[in-house]
């Protein structure tokens, strides 16, 4: 959410910092850790974020037998629910890419003088997660996450963990596993 008693520039860079990367962490983190960790974000979500997003459009979907699957932006979106009520000035959720680009966009026409000087890095940060949300989007990444996400190819599936380091599977996390390990053994 932009805030109102804040430069645009601030909003701005909080909106990218805040960027889910759709397998365990938000775009600021790995840029404060550096060009490397920038790349290995974007890989990542581009390998394997299309899982995470097909996993959320079969929730959805009423037929599962569908052969295609349309995605929506409310596909990327992985926090849980009623997240709204959890969050405050120093606990925010990662965004949805959509949700970013949307924000940003209209960050961006307001044509605040502050973003003057960094309005091309900030078009150039926008047309990576449109190209991110187009590239999971599109019928063949679709096809090849859903052959991923039910062991029909080589990448394998990803399973996205929040329980930290030596902390316990939530609830939701064991029934995932044991679903995927119930159709591993299937096939």
């Amino acid at each position: 959410n932009i805030a109102n008693d804040q430069p645009s520039i601030v909003n701005a860079w909080k909106i990218l910092a805040s960027v889910d990367g759709l397998t365990g962490a938000p775009l600021g983190f790995s840029v404060k850790n550096g060009m490397d960790w920038t790349l290995c974000w974007l890989c990542s979500t581009l390998t394997f974020g299309g899982q995470v997003v097909v996993h959320n459009a079969e929730k959805r979907s009423t037929d599962k037998s569908a052969t295609a699957l349309t995605i929506i932006p409310q596909d990327f979106d992985c926090r849980p629910e009623g997240y709204e009520s959890q969050e405050n000035e120093f606990m925010v959720h990662p965004k949805p890419i959509p949700e970013a680009i949307s924000t940003l966009h209209k960050i961006m026409d307001d044509a605040d003088p502050t973003l003057r000087p960094v309005d091309h890095e900030l078009k150039y940060c926008l047309g990576i997660l449109e190209y991110i949300v187009g590239r999971l989007s599109s019928p063949q990444v679709v096809a090849a996450s859903r052959q991923s996400l039910h062991f029909r190819d080589n990448l394998g599936c990803f399973l996205n963990l929040h329980c930290g380091h030596n902390n316990q599977y939530t609830a939701s996390e064991r029934q995932r596993l044991r679903d995927l390990l119930h159709e591993a053994v299937q096939i």
